[in-house]
C-alpha cells in the first residue's frame, strides 16, 4: 500500500486521509525512472506508479499543452524547481479524497522549492483534492513574489478541497495592480491554508466575491489576514464573512463612470485598513455600496495600523447606498478628493456627489469628522447612530 507522507521541517506526519492505495509493487525507482526536467509541449498525464515518489522535478517546467496529474500522485520538487503555466498550456490536478495528488519540497521543508506559476487563461487550470507544501523558495521572474501558488492576472485558477501549506512566504498569490479588475480565481471552495509564513492569500478587490467564507480554513500563518492589495469592481460581487479579517493594503472602488460596480458587505466581515486607504463607490458612477450586517453580527471596519485610514466615501446617490449594523472607526486620515478639509470616518459625495442610508451604526475614533457631506450631496438619512471620540465635529454640511 502507498503512503503518502508530508513533511514540516523535522516533523513527519501521516494523516489518515493521505492513506493511497496502490496495485504498484513496492519498490524503489531509480533516479532515470523519475527525474524530470522538460518542457510539456504535448497532452501528457502524471500517474501512480509507484510505492513513494513518483516523480521528482529538478528544474522549472514549462507546460505548453495539457498536463493531467492523476490522483495518488506523488511529486517531489528539489531546489530551484517548479512548474509554470503558459498561455498555451493548463494544468489540471485531479485528486480525490482518499487518493490526494501531493507536491511537495524534496527536503521537506518550507521554501524547498518556487512552486507553481499559472499564466495561462485555460478553465481547466483546478487544483482539486491536491497538497502544495514547501514552496515559496523565489520569484518567477525576478519581481518579490514568493507563494506555493501564484496566479498571473491574465490566468485563470479553481482550487477545491486542497491544502496550500508551509510556504516560505505566501500560500496563495493573485497577480494584479490596484487598479486591475478582472478575475482570475474560477472557483475556491473547501480549501485548508496553513503554517504559511506570511500571508495565507495575497490578491486584489475582483477575487474576494469567489471565496467562500467560512468554508474554507486558515490557521497558523504568519499573519492570520487575506491582503485586499486594492482594485475596482466592476459588475456585481458579495464579499461574505471569512474566519480571519480581511487587511486592505490599497484603494477600493466600486465602479467608475459608466462602468458600474455594485459592492454588498455580507454580516460578520471584518476589514482593517493600512496606508490611508479606504473604500468607496466609484466616482461619477451610477452603482452601490451596501454593507449590511445584523444586530448579532456587525460588519467591522478599522485600521490595522497605528495610524488612522482614509474611511468610507458614498460618489453615488444610488438608493441602495446602505450602512447597517456597521461599527466605522480611526478613519479620517486624507480626504478622497484634494479638498484637505473632507476627513471622516464616512464622507457623503467626493468628485462626484453621494448619499446613504446609515442606521444602527457606530462612527468612533476619527482623524477628522465623523460624517462629513460634501457640498451637491443628497444629507444621509440617519437612524441610531452613535458617535464617540472624533477629532471634530461627529457631523458636518458643507
Amino acid at each position: 500500500m502507498k503512503k503518502t507522507l508530508l513533511k514540516t521541517g523535522a516533523l513527519l506526519l501521516v494523516a489518515p486521509m493521505l492513506l493511497v492505495a496502490s496495485c504498484r509493487p513496492d519498490r524503489t525507482p531509480s533516479p532515470t525512472e523519475i527525474d524530470l526536467c522538460g518542457d510539456i509541449n504535448s497532452a501528457s498525464t502524471w500517474s501512480n506508479r509507484y510505492d513513494g515518489v513518483d516523480y521528482r522535478v529538478t528544474c522549472v517546467i514549462t507546460v505548453n499543452a495539457d498536463l493531467v496529474i492523476a490522483e495518488g500522485t506523488e511529486i517531489e520538487f528539489t531546489d530551484g524547481a517548479g512548474i509554470v503555466v503558459e498561455n498555451e498550456g493548463s494544468l489540471k490536478v485531479s485528486g480525490s479524497a482518499s487518493a490526494p495528488v501531493v507536491l511537495r519540497s524534496s527536503n521537506g521543508l518550507p521554501g524547498g522549492w518556487k512552486g507553481l506559476w499559472f499564466k495561462s487563461m485555460d478553465d481547466n487550470n483546478e487544483l482539486r483534492h491536491c497538497i502544495v507544501t514547501g514552496g515559496g523558495q523565489e520569484s518567477f521572474n525576478g519581481h518579490d513574489v514568493k507563494a506555493n501558488v501564484r496566479v498571473a492576472y491574465a490566468g485563470k485558477l479553481g482550487i477545491v478541497n486542497s491544502t496550500i501549506t508551509s510556504s516560505a512566504r505566501e500560500g496563495l498569490y493573485i497577480d494584479g495592480l490596484n487598479d486591475d479588475f478582472l478575475n482570475p480565481l474560477r472557483v475556491f471552495s473547501g480549501n485548508t491554508i496553513s503554517n504559511n509564513a506570511g500571508l495565507p492569500i495575497n490578491t486584489i478587490s475582483s477575487t474576494i466575491s469567489t471565496l467562500d467564507g467560512t468554508g474554507s480554513t486558515y490557521a497558523d500563518n504568519g499573519s492570520q489576514h487575506i491582503q485586499i492589495r486594492g482594485g475596482r469592481v466592476y459588475g456585481d460581487h458579495t464579499w461574505t464573512k471569512n474566519t480571519i479579517p480581511y487587511l486592505v493594503n490599497g484603494p477600493i472602488r466600486a465602479g467608475y463612470y459608466s462602468d458600474i460596480g455594485n459592492l454588498t458587505i455580507n454580516p460578520g466581515v471584518v476589514m482593517e485598513f493600512i496606508n490611508n486607504h479606504g473604500i468607496a463607490i466609484g466616482e461619477y458612477s451610477s452603482g452601490y455600496l451596501k454593507m449590511t450586517g445584523t444586530p448579532t453580527e456587525h460588519i467591522t471596519l478599522t485600521t490595522g495600523d497605528v495610524s488612522a485610514w482614509r474611511g468610507i466615501c458614498f460618489q453615488s446617490t444610488n438608493a441602495q447606498n446602505r450602512l447597517s449594523y456597521v461599527d466605522v472607526s480611526r478613519g479620517g486620515s486624507t480626504a478622497f478628493t484634494g479638498a484637505l478639509q473632507k476627513k471622516a470616518n464616512i464622507v457623503i459625495g467626493g468628485y462626484s456627489a453621494g448619499g446613504a442610508i446609515i442606521e444602527n451604526c457606530s462612527v468612533a475614533g476619527s482623524a477628522g469628522y465623523g460624517i462629513f457631506v460634501s457640498l451637491g450631496s443628497t444629507a444621509p438619512t440617519l437612524t441610531n447612530v452613535t458617535y464617540s471620540g472624533n477629532a471634530q465635529a461627529n457631523y458636518y454640511v458643507e
